[in-house]
């Protein structure tokens, strides 16, 4: 809860509207320099403070945190994407610190950290597709990487469309298969995750973005908001807990 309320702290300050981005930056390094332990905390400090005190007691690195910082600073300025490789980079600071920190804090070996950064890169990028009109039309944001909307010569305008073109469906059906070319590689993080009830979450949160990715590919994100039904998240549940359980004995028959 400490590494949640720091993030949120620090991604709301990234979304404020009313805040410069020279603002959101200073806000940001404060909140850096108080984790830190650099400076003296304030009230809109206090979850740095607070995570810190975590970070000392479970000895866990605070650059699972900074890195999070680095990325809220690039929503700050604005950052513009103009390849996949950009976007990975992004990913790399704002979702697989999220990964790697519960890792860490479950114990895990570092041999867990590449699949979770494939899993965690995946939820990021279909959040940014399920929210992509509403990044653009409420903070002129864009995580779609340029060189796929330059092949059908769309822009960022087309995602006020009440219906998706042609040219924008291709080109987020071409984001969603490099996707789950990160999805496949992630397939293999159970079975390098020792903590039984971590490794039925992983098993459950892959099941289930593989479930959102497919129905983002087969309905229209500009016509309605794609999330996952109650049904959904019943078979994803059970399917990830009986497959984290498979995994499980399958470990134990090969020792």
């Amino acid at each position: 809860m400490a590494y949640y309320n720091f993030a949120r702290t620090a991604d709301d300050i990234a979304d404020n509207p009313r805040l410069s981005p020279k603002k959101k930056i200073a806000m940001l390094d404060e909140l850096e320099a108080v984790l830190l332990n650099e400076k003296k905390v304030s009230k809109s400090t206090h979850a740095a403070k607070v995570l810190r005190k975590s970070l000392e007691i479970t000895g866990i690195t605070p650059k699972h945190a900074t890195d999070l910082l680095v990325a809220f600073r690039m929503d700050a300025k604005g950052a513009i994407y103009d390849s996949w490789a950009d976007l990975m980079n992004y990913c790399k600071y704002s979702a697989n610190p999220v990964g790697r920190y519960m890792l860490d804090l479950h114990g895990e070996g570092k041999e867990a950290y590449w699949p979770s950064d494939m899993l965690c890169s995946a939820l990021q990028v279909i959040n940014h597709v399920q929210d992509m009109q509403k990044d653009w039309q409420e903070m002129k944001r864009s995580y779609i990487p340029k060189s796929f909307l330059a092949k059908g010569k769309i822009t960022e305008k087309d995602f006020l469309n009440k219906a998706m073109k042609p040219e924008l469906r291709e080109a987020i059906n071409g984001i969603l298969d490099m996707t789950y070319g990160l999805l496949k590689e992630a397939a293999t993080l159970p079975m390098v995750t020792y903590s039984k009830g971590l490794r039925m979450e992983v098993c459950t949160i892959h099941n289930l973005a593989v479930r959102l990715l497919l129905k983002l590919k087969t309905n229209d994100v500009l016509q309605n908001h794609i999330e996952l039904s109650k049904k959904d998240w019943i078979l994803g549940t059970i399917t990830g807990i009986g497959n984290g359980i498979w995994r499980e004995r399958l470990k134990m028959t090969k020792m």
